[in-house]
C-alpha cells in the first residue's frame, strides 16, 4: 500500500469515526510503528488498532505499557523501540523532541530504509531547554531540524497542530455540534514521502 493511501484511510478515520471501518477494511493492513507511547503516541496507535493495524508501541520499558496494549486491543502489542522499527510499515516518532537525536544515533539506519516515518514530535523550550529550542529555530523550524537529527528517513511531520486529547475515540477531531471537522496538515521536503 502507498504511503499516500495510509494517509487517505488515517484522515478518513479521523473524520468519519465508526464509518471509517470499512474503508479501513478495503485496504491491505500496514504494521504501525509507534515510538513514544505516551498520551499522543498511544492515542495515536489505538486508533490504528482499532481499524484493525498491527501496531507496535514501544518506549524504553515496553513492559509499561500493558494497559496501553489492552485498551487498544488484540491488534496491539509493546515492544522494544528496536523491535517497533524492525516491526513497522510506517514508523511514528512520538516523542519529546529532546529524544530525536539519540533515535536517529540509535536507529537512523534502520528508519532511512522505511517508505514512511512520520515525526509528531514537536520541541518545547519549556521540556526540551532554550538551547535546543534555539538550535531547532537556527535550523529553519522543526522539520529542517528532524531532518538533520534523522538522516536519510523518508520523513513527513504530521498530528504536531493538536493534543492527544483530539485524538481519543472513535469521533477523532469531530465536532458534531458544530458540524466542523479539523484536517491533519503534513509537511516535508521529501516528495516521496509526502505523495
Amino acid at each position: 500500500p502507498s504511503r499516500r493511501r495510509m494517509l487517505d484511510v488515517l484522515a478518513a478515520a479521523l473524520i468519519l469515526g465508526p464509518a471509517s471501518k470499512a474503508l479501513a477494511q478495503s485496504v491491505s493492513s500496514l504494521k504501525i510503528a509507534i515510538i513514544g507511547a505516551g498520551a499522543e503516541g498511544g492515542a495515536l496507535g489505538t486508533i490504528y488498532a482499532k481499524l484493525g493495524h498491527p501496531v507496535m508501541f514501544s518506549s524504553r520499558h515496553p513492559e509499561q505499557l500493558k494497559d496501553l496494549v489492552a485498551a487498544a486491543g488484540p491488534n496491539a502489542r509493546a515492544e522494544s523501540v528496536a523491535d517497533a522499527v524492525a516491526f513497522g510499515d510506517v514508523v511514528f516518532v512520538v516523542v519529546p523532541y529532546s529524544a530525536l537525536e539519540q533515535i536517529g544515533k540509535g536507529y537512523g539506519k534502520a528508519l532511512a530504509a522505511k517508505p514512511l516515518v512520520v515525526d509528531v514530535s514537536n520541541p518545547s523550550a519549556a521540556r526540551d531547554g532554550d538551547a535546543l529550542a534555539k538550535w531547532v529555530d537556527e535550523q529553519g523550524g522543526a522539520g529542517l531540524a528532524t531532518a538533520k537529527l534523522l538522516p536519510g528517513a523518508h520523513l513527513v511531520r504530521a498530528f504536531n497542530n493538536f493534543g492527544h486529547n483530539g485524538l481519543h475515540g472513535n469521533e477523532v477531531l469531530i465536532k458534531p455540534t458544530l458540524g466542523q471537522t479539523v484536517g491533519v496538515p503534513i509537511a516535508g521536503d521529501d516528495p516521496q514521502a509526502i505523495a
